[in-house]
């Protein structure tokens, strides 16, 4: 886009954690000794994961921070379970986001409209903040970046945050999700998401 900086950066917290366990070995309530650690075998920065959390939103899930209450889509600030109903979607998503990454690919690269405050010439304060369309992506198709860009300029310097990955670690933390999706689907398995 021009006219905006490009402000580059590795992925930071705050963190989504998935756990994968099999039925009947623990409760789907049984999540507070995970609380706060930060060993998961997958953990995947918010900033990143936001990208398809619309398309999770039509996976059967059960919310165990409420009694085991049904829902769909991930509960962004607690905990989640997915189990059978949902780990075909979880499964079905992964894969297909992998896919739009090919093979010479070094970095996977997430843009953003931001806004500095005047705080961290470099860092800024994050007043606004927008998941820009990545392009060809028809899952982001009707997000604009350069009108997010437009919005975010209204509340100070407007730049694009990047937030760049290499694209093996990228693989390999959404390639595992997927195969849990997989053990969930099979009834064996259920993934245990902690939010941020």
């Amino acid at each position: 886009m021009d006219g905006y900086s490009r402000r580059c950066r590795p992925p930071h917290g705050p963190f989504h954690d998935f756990w994968l366990f099999r039925e009947g070995e623990r409760t789907h309530a049984d999540y507070s000794d995970l609380l706060g650690r930060k060993d998961a075998p997958v953990r995947i920065a918010d900033d990143i994961l936001q990208h398809v959390l619309e398309r999770l939103r039509a996976m059967p899930t059960e919310n165990p921070g409420r009694g085991g209450e049904p829902g769909h889509g991930l509960n962004v600030y607690g905990p989640t379970v997915i189990a059978a109903r949902g780990g075909g979607v979880l499964q079905e998503v992964m894969s297909t986001w992998i896919a739009q990454f090919p093979e010479p690919v070094e970095n996977v690269e997430f843009e953003y409209a931001a806004a500095s405050h005047g705080v961290d010439p470099v860092e800024g304060e994050l007043i606004s903040r927008h998941q820009g369309g990545l392009p060809g992506d028809s899952w982001t198709a009707g997000v604009d970046l350069a009108a997010d860009l437009a919005e975010c300029a209204l509340h100070g310097e407007a730049f694009i945050e990047v937030v760049r990955v290499p694209r093996a670690h990228f693989i390999e933390q959404v390639g595992t999700l997927a195969e849990f999706g997989r053990l969930a689907a099979a009834g064996t398995h259920f993934v245990l998401h902690l939010g941020i």
